[in-house]
């Protein structure tokens, strides 16, 4: 069997089904753009739309560069193995096989890209801040992240974040400290400890203060 017919028979299908399987999600900030969810590795080649809740956006040149790596990956791979460690020899219904999956998988992903309200571009043409990504089989649903978690505007640097918490234990500190205070305070006001002084007789006057000179 010659590699082109490997290729054909078994690295092409084993890219679609590695492509249309294994992907990498991203939560993104957009600039002038709600946050957003977004799909494709290395390169995210989808996100979410923006002009209805349904919508997608497809990059084209990251979904060219993407479906790339992954075909060259599987050729290299298929490539050391067939040259250093054991020729390879793909059977007929493994073939088919792989052609029935990679064929369902690229159907579903046109009939999903068919409809109308997405929006298809050359290349992504908006700027990005990446606030957490991760990997997901794409028959899996990754929630989206807590906003408030990486809203620019709720977020401080880490200088003042510390100030601020500083500043914190210490007003707790000094209102601890006044409890303490004022509870003392009222302990010893309502106490009656020295209340016998009230009705001791005044055993001695001014008279009986002496000027030392």
């Amino acid at each position: 069997m010659t590699f082109k017919q490997i290729i054909w028979r078994l690295i092409f299908p084993l890219t679609v089904i590695l492509f249309g399987t294994l992907t990498k999600w991203w939560y993104v900030l957009p600039v002038d753009a709600p946050d957003t969810m977004m799909i494709g590795f290395p390169w995210a080649f989808l996100s979410d739309g923006w002009h209805t809740s349904m919508s997608l956006q497809i990059f084209i040149l990251e979904f060219l560069a993407d479906f790339l790596v992954y075909f060259t990956v599987c050729f290299l791979l298929v490539f050391l193995v067939d040259r250093y460690l054991t020729k390879i020899k793909i059977s007929n219904w493994l073939t088919g096989l792989l052609w029935v999956f990679s064929t369902m998988i690229f159907s579903v992903a046109v009939f999903i890209a068919s409809f109308p309200e997405h929006i298809f571009e050359i290349k992504r043409d908006w700027e990005r801040q990446v606030m957490v990504t991760g990997f997901k089989f794409t028959w899996t649903h990754q929630d989206r992240p807590d906003f408030t978690k990486y809203d620019p505007n709720n977020l401080l640097p880490e200088n003042k974040a510390e100030e601020i918490s500083d500043f914190a234990d210490f007003i707790t500190k000094r209102y601890e400290e006044n409890l303490l205070i004022t509870g003392i305070h009222q302990l010893t006001s309502n106490s009656q400890t020295f209340d016998f002084l009230k009705d001791e007789e005044n055993l001695y006057t001014e008279a009986d203060l002496k000027k030392i000179e």
